[in-house]
């Protein structure tokens, strides 16, 4: 497969949606445990990481910059739990794509991936194709 789905939380997320989602999209799945272990993971294949604020920062804020720093480009889903304040305005202007609440919903996260593949091939895309293609 040429894309991946990384995870980078505390707690681990249900494996099984995820897996089952990812693999509609073409993806497969990498867990990662620290921001160390997400380094080398060549950008380019990543389609998104899901994380949560413990795994990758001491707040919203530090976590989206840490992996805006380490990943730029990715497109972030911020995974919090559903009484868990997130500060999304904030989030959306340091970069963060998407959020799923915690425990996972197969259909919301069928539904957040989409719009990673979405916008994944609208990057495609080139300008010269799509002139091309009215």
């Amino acid at each position: 497969m040429e894309k991946c789905l990384v995870t980078l939380a505390a707690a681990p997320l249900d494996s099984g949606i995820l897996n089952r989602v990812a693999r509609y999209f073409g993806w497969d799945v990498l867990h990662v445990r620290s921001l160390a272990s997400l380094e080398p993971i060549d950008s380019s294949r990543v389609a998104a990481i899901l994380f949560d604020r413990e795994a990758a920062g001491h707040t919203w804020l530090d976590a989206a910059s840490s992996l805006r720093r380490m990943k730029p480009g990715v497109r972030l889903v911020a995974c919090h739990g559903f009484f868990e304040p997130v500060p999304w305005p904030e989030l959306a202007a340091a970069g963060v794509f998407h959020a799923l609440r915690v425990p996972l919903i197969e259909s919301e996260v069928h539904q957040s991936l989409g719009f990673v593949w979405a916008e994944d091939r609208q990057r495609r895309i080139s300008p010269h194709s799509v002139r091309a293609a009215a």
